[in-house]
């Protein structure tokens, strides 16, 4: 908020004084926020988003479960891969969806691992998605868990 009305004084041609009063003022206060132990506005608050995320991908109830996967997905940071990889091996195939699409878009060599087993899954629509995110993340398409595994065991 300190920072809009910073650039909207900037933006309005207050004049030099003004905005670099102004500037002044909201380092003046940060400073401050941060002697009193107060962090960063955006570094605390994607912090605690990721560890409420991970604590609703570990919960019981699947509507939970699917907030983190989206929640994860939208994020599209390597955080949500080590919460949601249990997500693969769950019974319910809705989920194990939406798991997939989420480690297709957050995850790292760990997810790839766990996604080429997902190549068998027995629901068609989890393989269909299986396959389309390990293409986007190796640029290889497979059309067996094996095959993604022999891909897997030549690269570094």
């Amino acid at each position: 908020m300190i920072a809009a009305s910073v650039s909207w004084i900037a933006g309005r041609r207050a004049g030099r004084k003004i905005a670099a009063l102004s500037a002044g003022l909201a380092l003046a206060l940060l400073a401050a926020r941060a002697a009193a132990g107060d962090a960063a506005p955006t570094a605390s608050y994607f912090d605690a988003e990721c560890a409420r995320l991970a604590r609703l991908a570990a919960s019981t109830g699947t509507a939970d479960r699917i907030e983190a996967c989206q929640g994860f997905r939208g994020l599209a940071h390597p955080t949500g891969e080590a919460p949601l990889l249990p997500l693969l091996s769950v019974p319910d195939a809705r989920l194990r969806l939406h798991a997939v699409r989420a480690l297709s878009a957050c995850g790292g060599r760990r997810a790839v691992e766990a996604l080429a087993e997902r190549l068998d899954d027995p629901d068609w629509e989890v393989r269909s998605w299986t396959r389309t995110g390990l293409e986007r993340m190796t640029a290889q398409a497979f059309d067996s868990a094996a095959a993604a595994k022999a891909w897997l065991a030549g690269s570094s």
